[in-house]
Protein backbone atom coordinates (compact mmCIF):
# COMPACT_ATOMS: atom_id res chain seq x y z
CA UNK A 1 0.00 0.00 0.00
CA UNK A 2 2.78 2.41 0.96
CA UNK A 3 4.66 1.53 -2.22
CA UNK A 4 1.55 2.25 -4.33
CA UNK A 5 1.12 5.65 -2.66
CA UNK A 6 4.77 6.51 -3.27
CA UNK A 7 4.48 5.45 -6.91
CA UNK A 8 1.31 7.53 -7.39
CA UNK A 9 3.04 10.53 -5.82
CA UNK A 10 6.00 10.14 -8.17
CA UNK A 11 3.72 9.87 -11.22
CA UNK A 12 1.83 13.03 -10.21
CA UNK A 13 5.13 14.81 -9.62
CA UNK A 14 6.39 13.81 -13.08
CA UNK A 15 3.19 14.88 -14.82
CA UNK A 16 3.24 18.28 -13.10
CA UNK A 17 6.97 18.99 -13.53
CA UNK A 18 8.44 21.79 -15.64
CA UNK A 19 10.73 19.18 -17.21
CA UNK A 20 8.88 15.86 -16.96
CA UNK A 21 11.63 13.85 -18.69
CA UNK A 22 14.21 14.94 -16.12
CA UNK A 23 11.77 14.38 -13.27
CA UNK A 24 11.11 10.85 -14.56
CA UNK A 25 14.84 10.11 -14.53
CA UNK A 26 15.11 11.48 -10.98
CA UNK A 27 12.20 9.30 -9.88
CA UNK A 28 13.70 6.21 -11.53
CA UNK A 29 17.07 6.79 -9.84
CA UNK A 30 15.37 7.33 -6.47
CA UNK A 31 13.27 4.16 -6.82
CA UNK A 32 16.21 1.98 -7.84
CA UNK A 33 18.34 3.45 -5.04
CA UNK A 34 15.62 2.72 -2.50
CA UNK A 35 15.31 -0.83 -3.85
CA UNK A 36 19.07 -1.38 -3.56
CA UNK A 37 19.26 0.01 -0.03
CA UNK A 38 16.25 -2.07 1.09
CA UNK A 39 17.76 -5.34 -0.13
CA UNK A 40 21.25 -4.45 1.12
CA UNK A 41 19.77 -3.95 4.59
CA UNK A 42 17.87 -7.24 4.33
CA UNK A 43 21.05 -9.09 3.33
CA UNK A 44 23.02 -7.39 6.08
CA UNK A 45 20.42 -8.43 8.66
CA UNK A 46 20.35 -11.96 7.31
CA UNK A 47 24.14 -12.21 7.44
CA UNK A 48 24.29 -10.85 10.97
CA UNK A 49 21.58 -13.26 12.12
CA UNK A 50 23.48 -16.31 10.88
CA UNK A 51 26.93 -16.18 9.30
CA UNK A 52 26.17 -19.43 7.43
CA UNK A 53 23.69 -17.60 5.16
CA UNK A 54 26.47 -16.38 2.85
CA UNK A 55 29.90 -17.64 1.84
CA UNK A 56 31.53 -14.77 3.72
CA UNK A 57 30.50 -12.29 6.39
CA UNK A 58 28.69 -9.25 5.04
CA UNK A 59 29.26 -5.68 6.19
CA UNK A 60 27.36 -2.68 4.84
CA UNK A 61 29.53 -2.27 1.76
CA UNK A 62 29.65 -5.97 0.90
CA UNK A 63 25.86 -6.25 1.37
CA UNK A 64 25.33 -3.35 -1.06
CA UNK A 65 27.90 -4.86 -3.44
CA UNK A 66 26.07 -8.19 -3.36
CA UNK A 67 22.73 -6.46 -3.95
CA UNK A 68 24.05 -4.60 -6.99
CA UNK A 69 25.64 -7.72 -8.49
CA UNK A 70 22.32 -9.55 -8.15
CA UNK A 71 20.29 -6.68 -9.65
CA UNK A 72 22.76 -6.26 -12.50
CA UNK A 73 22.74 -10.04 -13.05
CA UNK A 74 26.54 -10.01 -12.92
CA UNK A 75 26.93 -12.55 -10.12
CA UNK A 76 30.71 -12.62 -9.71
CA UNK A 77 30.45 -15.62 -7.38
CA UNK A 78 32.62 -14.21 -4.62
CA UNK A 79 29.58 -13.92 -2.35
CA UNK A 80 26.80 -16.47 -2.69
CA UNK A 81 23.71 -17.40 -0.73
CA UNK A 82 24.21 -20.68 1.15
CA UNK A 83 20.94 -21.36 2.97
CA UNK A 84 17.43 -21.81 1.63
CA UNK A 85 16.26 -18.60 3.30
CA UNK A 86 19.07 -16.56 1.78
CA UNK A 87 18.52 -18.14 -1.64
CA UNK A 88 14.82 -17.40 -1.43
CA UNK A 89 15.52 -13.74 -0.62
CA UNK A 90 17.98 -13.51 -3.53
CA UNK A 91 15.38 -15.05 -5.84
CA UNK A 92 12.78 -12.53 -4.69
CA UNK A 93 15.23 -9.70 -5.37
CA UNK A 94 15.98 -11.03 -8.87
CA UNK A 95 12.31 -11.28 -9.80
CA UNK A 96 11.34 -7.95 -8.26
CA UNK A 97 14.41 -6.27 -9.76
CA UNK A 98 13.46 -7.24 -13.29
CA UNK A 99 9.88 -6.11 -12.77
CA UNK A 100 10.95 -2.94 -10.97
CA UNK A 101 13.19 -1.65 -13.70
CA UNK A 102 10.83 -2.56 -16.54
CA UNK A 103 7.72 -1.32 -14.77
CA UNK A 104 9.19 1.91 -13.49
CA UNK A 105 10.65 2.82 -16.86
CA UNK A 106 7.27 2.25 -18.47
CA UNK A 107 5.21 4.12 -15.87
CA UNK A 108 7.59 7.06 -15.50
CA UNK A 109 8.13 7.47 -19.25
CA UNK A 110 4.35 7.50 -19.81
CA UNK A 111 4.00 10.15 -17.09
CA UNK A 112 6.80 12.18 -18.67
CA UNK A 113 5.09 12.04 -22.07
CA UNK A 114 1.81 13.15 -20.50
CA UNK A 115 3.54 16.01 -18.70
CA UNK A 116 5.33 17.11 -21.86
CA UNK A 117 2.03 17.05 -23.78
CA UNK A 118 0.37 19.14 -21.09
CA UNK A 119 3.23 21.66 -21.10
CA UNK A 120 3.06 21.83 -24.90
CA UNK A 121 -0.69 22.47 -24.80
CA UNK A 122 -0.19 25.28 -22.27
CA UNK A 123 2.52 26.85 -24.43
CA UNK A 124 0.22 26.83 -27.46
CA UNK A 125 -2.67 28.17 -25.37
CA UNK A 126 -0.50 31.00 -24.04
CA UNK A 127 0.68 31.92 -27.55
CA UNK A 128 -2.91 31.93 -28.80
CA UNK A 129 -3.97 34.10 -25.87
CA UNK A 130 -1.28 36.65 -26.77
CA UNK A 131 -2.36 36.59 -30.42
CA UNK A 132 -6.04 37.10 -29.60
CA UNK A 133 -5.33 40.01 -27.30
CA UNK A 134 -5.83 38.26 -23.96
CA UNK A 135 -2.64 39.17 -22.07
CA UNK A 136 -4.19 38.41 -18.69
CA UNK A 137 -4.99 34.83 -19.75
CA UNK A 138 -1.60 34.45 -21.42
CA UNK A 139 0.21 35.55 -18.25
CA UNK A 140 -1.91 33.17 -16.17
CA UNK A 141 -1.03 30.27 -18.45
CA UNK A 142 2.65 31.19 -18.42
CA UNK A 143 2.86 31.66 -14.67
CA UNK A 144 1.61 28.22 -13.68
CA UNK A 145 4.17 26.23 -11.74
CA UNK A 146 4.37 23.40 -14.25
CA UNK A 147 4.00 25.22 -17.56
CA UNK A 148 7.70 25.63 -18.27
CA UNK A 149 7.04 28.47 -20.73
CA UNK A 150 8.70 31.83 -20.69
CA UNK A 151 6.88 34.81 -22.00
CA UNK A 152 8.10 36.24 -25.29
CA UNK A 153 6.23 39.46 -24.51
CA UNK A 154 6.80 41.85 -21.64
Amino acid sequence: MLLALALAGQVDSIRAANHPDLRAIEALVAAVTGFLVLFALLYLGLAQTDSANFTQPLGRVSALYFTVTVLATVGFGDITAQTDGARLLVTVQMLLGLGLVAGLVRVFSAAARAGAARAHWRTISAKNAWKTGSPKRARALESTEWSGVASSKS
